[in-house]
This record gives C-alpha cells, structure tokens and sequence, in this order.
C-alpha cells in the first residue's frame, strides 16, 4: 500500500513514533513521568527492530526539527536575555562556562581511561547533559572534516542515544535525593515568595498623604517619584475618586493607590505618609481597570510618551507585560507586537485606548509566518558561515542550532524591523 523508504512511508513511522513517545511520556510512575523524553525511547525502539525511514527524509526532519526547536526558545527567552545578562551577566557567564568546561575535561577523562573513541565520547557527553544542540553541533564538525568519513559522523549519536536515558534517570533522581535530603516542602515552596524578595514583582498600595511639603504640588514633583519606578492609578480627594495625572494636585489626606514593586512602594510610603487601610479598587465609580493588548501596526514602535494616554484620554498604564515578564512601563517604553497592558480609566476612555492599540486577541493567534521564516533563513546562514581559528583541522561554525538561536535571541530582543514583527506567540 505504501512503498517502502518513500515520504509517506517515513511520515507514517514519524507520527507513530512521536505518538508512541508522547504516550510513553505521560505514564507516570512514582510521580515522575518521561514527558517529551519519551520520544527518544520510542525512536530507539523502532530503531531496534529494524523499522527506519528514508535516510534523506530523516536527515532533513532532524535538523529542521531542531532549528524550529531552538529558534523558538530563543524567540521566548530573548527579551529578558540581555537584561539577565546586565543583572547578573558574570556570574551566569562563570558558572555556565564552569559547567561546559568541566564536562569537557571529564568527557576527554572518560575517554582516554575507557578507550572510547572521541567521537562516541562527545555524543555521550551531549546525552548525558541532554543537550540536543551540542549533538548536532559535533555532528557539524566531523561532517566539515571530511577525512574522517561518514562513519565517523554517526558516533556522536549513538553515544547520544546511549548516555541520554540516564542523563534523563540520572537527573530526575538526582532532584529526588536533592528534594529528600534537604527536607523541601514542595506545596510550601510554591506557595511562599522567594527569600528577600524580588524587585520585579509588582503589587498595589494605597498610600495617604501626610506630608506637608507635598500639599498644593503636582504629582510628578513628588520626590525620586521616577527612579522609583512606581504608577499610580487612583486618587482619593474629598470623597471622589479619579485617575490622577502628573499634574494632579495633591492635597493632605488625599489616598493614593500606587503600583510597582514592593520595596520601591515601601520607599514611596516614606516620602509621601503612610499606608492606607482604604481599599480604592473596592469604592465605587466609573473607572475600570482592563488588560489591553497591543496589535494594531501603527503604534508599534512609538513609546507611551509619544502616545500621551493620560492627557489625550485620561488613562494610565500601571503595568506591562512582554515576554512573561510584568514590569511598570515608563514614558519612554516603545510599543511592540503583543505586549500586554493594565489600562485604568473610565469606562468609555479605556474603551477608546483599546481600540487604538487594537486589542484583537486572535492577532496573537495567528504569528506573522514571513519573519518566522525570514528569521530562521537569517539564522541558518549566520550558522553556515566559516571561522577559522588558528590549529583547527576546519573552520568553526556556529551551526544549525547556534546559528538560529543567535539570531531569534537578537531579533526578539529588536522585536520589529520595519513591517516586519518578530512576535511569536508563547
């Protein structure tokens, strides 16, 4: 019916093993199941009995898979990769480093005491850390020293297949044993916030004015009010509440609620009085607070400065989210594609700001396939291109997968070139 080593035969042997593997995947035993290394197992098994596809076909899904794999985690942790990196960029850069080199040095141990050729040694170190991108890497770099033959290529991968169970086992038991000797109360964990805190979750606060010196000021002359970072999105005065602006009058006795990170709020509270037992979400009136998403092309790049939401509408933004990471937008934040933000106004302005910034859900639904392809094109030549370094028998290359995840972390970061939106929905 299907003709042996044809595209629908590998087709059918493709899906029956992911299908196999995915169910594999999900049987859980001890509380502890495979997930998506269950696939793995599945390929191996067909493998074992002799049922394979087309060597082109599985060559081309293999590498087109893994480009499409790190293309993506590349689109998701871009836009907070360089702010990562300003945060704590030595140490991450150490200890990743530590580990590479570390690995390396007791792969080449392995190597010379167990008579393992280099080849096998380096595909089982790429199982053993269960890193898909380094086997396709080392893989790269046999084929590119074409003395050593075709044969040669394949022993990184079936090292791979060999150490990945037990980088997989070895992994799961090592948190386990982890888990069992520190005593650690998952339940409690995720339900307490990390020790000391940390900045970038925002909260509200409703803060009274006691301060004298702020009594007749506008808002924007409170002190150190940008450095802090923090919005405000409601003011008490005299028994109505609005949307105050920057240039809000203040007024002793006046209520405040204010967002932006804990700390920056506690600050906040020295300058301005202290805390308030009035709750201003719950009084009633007609200002709402709603999740506006960012879609329309002709705001994209423009800061909401440029915008002037407050004055033009009467509506602040007390948050904004991209990428999964929330954070309090100021005036110079540049709109793109996709970002998240938490409008409070009245009713019918919000309504009105929504429909500026296009607000269309099923925009997001639907990601811009021309810069996911130009962007993987972009990646593959960037891998493609040749480094020679001085004692190397070829030239280095970035590869299929460094080549792509270089540049899905740049462009996501860049998020918008022109007409052209790097958005990928998450």
């Amino acid at each position: 019916m299907i003709a042996a080593h044809s595209v629908a035969h590998a087709i059918v042997i493709i899906s029956l093993v992911a299908a196999l593997g995915l169910a594999v995947g999900n049987i859980r035993l001890f509380r502890v199941n495979l997930g998506i290394a269950g696939v793995l197992f599945s390929g191996i098994a067909f493998g074992h009995f002799g049922i394979t596809v087309n060597k082109e076909v599985l060559e081309f899904l293999r590498e087109f898979g893994l480009i499409l794999f790190v293309y993506t985690i590349g689109m998701q942790v871009g836009p907070g990769f360089f702010a990562s990196l300003r945060q704590a960029g030595l140490r991450l850069n150490l200890l990743a480093a530590s580990v590479v080199l570390l690995g390396a040095a007791l792969t080449v141990l392995v190597s010379r005491l167990g008579g393992i050729e280099m080849a096998s040694a380096v595909g089982l170190y790429s199982g053993a850390v269960t890193n898909t991108p380094s086997l396709a890497a080392a893989q790269q770099a046999l084929k590119d020293i074409g003395s050593l033959g075709e044969e040669a290529a394949r022993l990184p991968g079936i090292g791979y297949a060999v150490a990945y169970p037990f980088g997989i086992l070895g992994t799961i038991l090592a948190m386990v044993l982890a888990r069992w000797l520190g005593r650690v109360d998952l339940a409690r964990e995720a339900s307490s916030k990390p020790c000391g805190g940390d900045a970038g979750d925002l909260t509200r606060m409703n803060i009274q004015v006691e301060n004298r010196n702020l009594d007749g000021l506008p808002l924007s002359r409170i002190p150190a009010l940008e450095s802090l970072g923090v919005r405000f999105s409601r003011l008490f005065h005299e028994g109505r509440l609005s949307v105050p602006q920057r240039d809000t009058v203040l007024h002793v006795g006046d209520v405040l609620l204010a967002v932006g990170p804990k700390a920056r709020l506690e600050e906040l509270v020295l300058v301005v009085g202290r805390k308030s037992d009035m709750d201003l979400r719950s009084l009633p009136s007609d200002i709402i607070s709603s999740r506006i998403i960012v879609t329309h092309k002709e705001v994209l790049g423009k800061t909401l400065g440029e915008l002037d939401l407050a004055s033009r509408y009467g509506v602040v933004m007390t948050r904004a989210a991209r990428a999964e990471i929330e954070f309090v937008p100021n005036a110079q934040y540049a709109l793109h594609f996709g970002d998240a933000l938490q409008a409070v106004g009245e009713k019918e302005a919000v309504a009105k700001v929504a429909e500026l910034l296009g607000n269309s859900p099923r925009a997001l639904s639907h990601p811009q396939l021309i810069p996911v392809f130009t962007g993987i094109a972009l990646g593959v030549l960037l891998g493609s291109l040749p480094i020679a370094l001085p004692g190397m028998p070829a030239p280095v290359r970035l590869g299929l997968a460094g080549g792509p995840l270089v540049v899905a972390i740049l462009l996501s970061r860049i998020r918008r070139i022109g007409p052209l939106s790097w958005y990928m929905p998450m």
